[in-house]
């Protein structure tokens, strides 16, 4: 895979994943809030640049899955689905990654 297409796209709600030519995307959520993820600049050998990409998968999977916003609703129901949404986003990037550096 061309170091310079690594990407990941995050998308809040219903999960699946997708495959573009020459480049891995995780397409996780609602088909309306949507981040991409480079990590084309991280060496993924590395424990430093697996440890960047958690966070930079954690900071969209929080944006994206509206969880600080679901925290000041206060609707239990809306903080449990923003953190399925976050931990599921998460998850299913990472199994991706993995995928792809096959």
């Amino acid at each position: 895979m061309n170091s310079n297409s690594k990407k990941i796209t995050l998308v809040s709600a219903s999960i699946m994943a997708l495959f573009m030519a020459g480049s891995a995307q995780a397409i996780v959520g609602k088909s309306t809030s949507e981040e991409i993820v480079s990590f084309s600049d991280l060496n993924l050998s590395k424990v430093e640049g697996q440890k960047t990409l958690q966070r930079r998968l954690e900071a969209s999977a929080k944006k994206v899955c509206q969880v600080d916003q679901a925290i000041n609703t206060r609707s239990i129901s809306r903080i449990a689905d923003s953190k399925r949404c976050y931990r599921e986003s998460v998850e299913l990037a990472m199994k991706k990654v993995k995928l792809a550096k096959r």
